[in-house]
């Protein structure tokens, strides 16, 4: 069949061979048992393709707001490549997103493992990652990098504060251990000290007494750092 001007075709049509030069329209049931040559604008409802769909190099398919359904493989030049890794050799002008045409949701696919192949095995750069909103979101480098330095500066002050503490509270032992303390029978002793560790400073305050019997001495004491903490202690002993 020849068609070289504008056709329309209504009911069940069978041809071996048909080349159409301009527009076609066909309504119902069109069977071609040889090959199909469109030259012009060509409508096509429910098409079902049993064997194979050839196109030509250099040819273009707009899809426009089409849904694909199913599972299929889209084959390169020489080698046969599936889905997967024939998407990084098309061209797309917009984002590349997978919809339930039902609901009109993102489709998530249950599988445990997401691998992505650069065809050599070699790793692969994921680029272009938004800043996380949930807790599950993949992380790029700078918002990791921001929320690793913040957190690394309260680690280190942190550390900080607990090293001054430390050395206030040595300074303090070491006040408070200096302090004199009385020795003869009905003896008491009002004592001051002051103690430094590492630029770490503390002063104490004791007082200590020895029953007039000379077999009992009480010792009271306590201190005051520079981290404003405060220490204190009291002591009983028994001579014999």
């Amino acid at each position: 069949s020849l068609v070289k001007g504008n056709a329309t075709i209504e009911g069940t049509t069978t041809t071996q061979d048909l080349l159409v030069n301009g527009d076609s329209t066909t309504k119902g049931n069109s069977t071609i048992g040889g090959s199909l040559t469109v030259e012009g604008n060509t409508v096509l409802q429910d098409v079902t393709i049993n064997k194979s769909l050839t196109l030509a190099d250099n040819a273009k398919i707009d899809l426009g707001n089409s849904d694909i359904e199913g599972s299929f493989n889209i084959y390169g030049n020489t080698d046969k490549k599936t889905l997967s890794q024939a998407l990084d050799q098309l061209q797309m002008t917009g984002p590349l997103v997978y919809v339930d045409p039902k609901t009109n949701k993102d489709v998530q696919h249950r599988t445990d493992v997401v691998r992505l192949n650069s065809g050599s095995d070699k790793p692969v750069r994921v680029t272009n990652v938004a800043d996380p909103k949930e807790a599950s979101d993949a992380v790029n480098l700078g918002y990791f990098d921001k929320k690793l330095s913040l957190n690394m500066r309260d680690v280190h002050s942190r550390i900080n504060r607990v090293d001054r503490r430390l050395r206030s509270g040595i300074a303090s032992a070491v006040a408070m251990s200096l302090l004199p303390q009385s020795y003869r029978a009905g003896e008491s002793v009002v004592s001051v000290g002051g103690g430094t560790y590492r630029g770490a400073s503390a002063i104490a305050v004791g007082y200590s007494r020895v029953t007039d019997n000379g077999r009992v001495i009480i010792k009271i004491g306590g201190s005051a750092n520079n981290s404003g903490d405060y220490a204190g202690g009291a002591a009983v002993g028994w001579k014999f």
